[in-house]
């Protein structure tokens, strides 16, 4: 009986150290406070400005880096005018050759629109020969080989005897005639383009080799009027008779030189 009383005693005494020490520290601890929402938060709802913030985070962006928009409308922009020029090209060639056996089209005024803008190029238009698909013969085909076969079917000795006349031979000497034909047509006309070309490209050339001289002599004329103004002005009139006499001199030299290049060129024969 005495254990048992001080059994329960100890036990006792443990929890009530334990409870003591746990009290004290939630004591030393700082309570935590939560934010008391206010105004329509409170019964759930948000404010105004916090719902449009949303809205503007896009124009914030694109203020904020403005390139980055710039150059994803100008790609759009590229792309749709690219498009549109393939569109134009494309119906170009549609109405100014029509297929063999089809009626003449009617030119709306878009068509005659672009006929009139991009006519010029017809020219650089290749067009590739057409290719007779097994699954709809050409009507002279068809018809020669039903009589083929319509001939087969009603004598059987002459089946076994000869074989039944075919145009496959003689339709595809024609086609391979045709083939031949139409592949002299399109590499004469690749090699107009390409003549075409090379007079453009030398046009650009001596266009761009103007432009850089005239750009040098621009640049010449600055420096020396910024270089004119420390000429004493009595010394202005001598400077401008020496300035002109050394510009007469050159100018004598290049025609001299023009026309050492003219006699140089080779002459034309005369016509017989």
């Amino acid at each position: 009986m005495f254990k048992e009383e001080e059994t329960q005693e100890s036990i006792h005494d443990t929890y009530v150290i334990f409870k003591t020490e746990k009290e004290e520290e939630e004591e030393t601890q700082e309570p935590i406070h939560e934010p008391v929402p206010e105004g329509p938060e409170a019964n759930g709802e948000m404010s105004q400005p916090h719902c449009q913030s949303n809205r503007t985070q896009g124009k914030k962006r694109r203020k904020k880096d403005p390139t980055v928009f710039g150059d994803e409308v100008e790609r759009e922009l590229v792309q749709q005018l690219k498009t549109w020029i393939e569109s134009c090209r494309t119906r170009l060639g549609k109405i100014t050759e029509s297929r063999s056996g089809q009626a003449a089209l009617k030119l709306t005024d878009r068509d005659k629109w672009i006929k009139q803008m991009f006519g010029f190029l017809e020219e650089h238009i290749v067009r590739c020969p057409t290719r007779q698909s097994a699954k709809f013969p050409d009507a002279t085909t068809s018809t020669a080989t039903t009589a083929a076969q319509d001939g087969v079917l009603s004598s059987s000795d002459e089946w076994q005897d000869t074989p039944a006349p075919t145009s496959e031979a003689s339709s595809t000497g024609v086609q391979q005639e045709g083939g031949l034909e139409q592949e002299d047509v399109l590499i004469a006309r690749v090699l107009a383009c390409t003549q075409q070309d090379e007079a453009l490209r030398q046009k650009v050339s001596v266009i761009q080799t103007k432009s850089t001289q005239e750009e040098a002599r621009q640049k010449l004329f600055s420096y020396m009027a910024v270089e004119a103004r420390e000429v004493h002005p009595a010394l202005w009139d001598n400077y401008v008779s020496d300035a002109m006499a050394l510009l007469h001199r050159y100018k004598a030299k290049s025609r001299e030189m023009a026309q050492r290049r003219a006699q140089q060129q080779p002459h034309p024969p005369a016509p017989h």
